[in-house]
């Protein structure tokens, strides 16, 4: 994982790719955005998936796979999926694409390109750590 730090625009968000925002402590409104970012499980869900991701990302489509709730990568790909985890997976799905993904990129968290549905991941060593204390709930 890349911890060098991105070039940031006014509100501390990623403006260039291939690096880390968070790699210092942040402090004020950096830290208070982080912490807003973290406090929703689904939104430390996805930067824990993209975390772990080999290259630091992720199309759209493993992301839903790999946060949806009781929905693994066998059943969202089979064409027999069952009704209810195929309404879960488009569930989480949209809530990414309109909520999640947004909002973490608005903090410097992700960058998304709708375009190509890649989701990267910008969050860095400070974002690692807290993850990893929130994983041992």
């Amino acid at each position: 994982m890349s911890h060098e730090r991105a070039p940031t625009n006014d509100r501390g968000a990623s403006t260039g790719y291939g690096t880390a925002v968070f790699d210092d402590r942040p402090g004020g409104a950096e830290l208070d955005a982080l912490f807003e970012a973290l406090a929703d499980q689904q939104r430390r869900r996805i930067l824990a998936y993209l975390d772990d991701c080999e290259g630091d990302a992720a199309t759209v489509a493993d992301l839903t796979d790999g946060i949806a709730p009781g929905v693994d990568a066998a059943s969202a790909s089979s064409d027999s999926g069952d009704d209810a985890s195929t309404g879960e997976r488009e569930r989480v799905a949209t809530r990414l694409h309109h909520v999640h993904l947004p909002k973490l990129a608005e903090v410097g968290l992700v960058e998304f390109d709708d375009g190509s549905g890649v989701v990267r991941y910008r969050g860095g060593a400070v974002v690692s750590d807290w993850l990893e204390l929130a994983r041992s709930d």
